[in-house]
């Protein structure tokens, strides 16, 4: 905190999540692994004067996926299933919020956040075309595969009607880039 109407908080991070799930049945058995590993990164810089709050920062998350990697067995014998895939993605975003007290019964937030998704290789697509060929498009290290810019609005409105009650309103547009689906019975 710099001072009273002004502060900064910054976030370093790093999870590391892994799923394993083992099944078998007679002579057959399987493995299924899959994980996600993040490093990250948030700055958030709030200034507060008069009747607004303004939040505004610059947030990164380095992505490192192993989705799903199969081993399966029968006795002895282990059965091919190719080398497993990893995603590799960046994601970045710069966002700017003000949430103005207009009285102490209504209050208004509004904001804007840019984001930058990433999917760099390397990496194996493996597609089929329309009779019946498997064409693999081999993509080298940090070379880029994919990539999504958006724009996500964000707005909120707040009227306290007593102590106990108020009335809410809200919009939002959030792009969720990765999906994490888990094997279940």
């Amino acid at each position: 905190q710099f001072n009273e109407k002004l502060n900064l908080n910054q976030l370093i991070g790093y999870s590391n999540y892994r799923l394993d799930f083992s099944a078998s049945q007679d002579a057959y058995s399987g493995k299924f692994t899959s994980g996600i590993t993040d490093l990250y990164y948030k700055n958030l810089l709030q200034y507060t004067f008069h009747k607004h709050r303004l939040s505004s920062g610059i947030q990164y998350t380095y992505h490192n996926l192993l989705p799903n990697r199969p081993e399966i067995m029968s006795g002895d014998t282990k059965f091919e299933t190719g080398p497993p895939n990893r995603y590799y993605t960046h994601e970045a975003a710069i966002f700017m919020e003000d949430d103005v007290e207009f009285s102490d019964k209504l209050s208004i937030k509004g904001g804007l956040r840019f984001t930058n998704y990433r999917h760099l290789g390397p990496y194996s697509l493996i597609q089929s075309t329309e009779n019946n060929q498997t064409v693999t498009a081999v993509f080298g290290s940090n070379q880029l595969i994919k990539q999504f810019n958006v724009l996500e609005p964000r707005f909120s409105l707040r009227y306290l009607i007593n102590e106990r009650s108020s009335v809410k309103l809200s919009f939002e547009k959030r792009n969720q880039f990765i999906h994490l689906l888990t094997v279940s019975a």
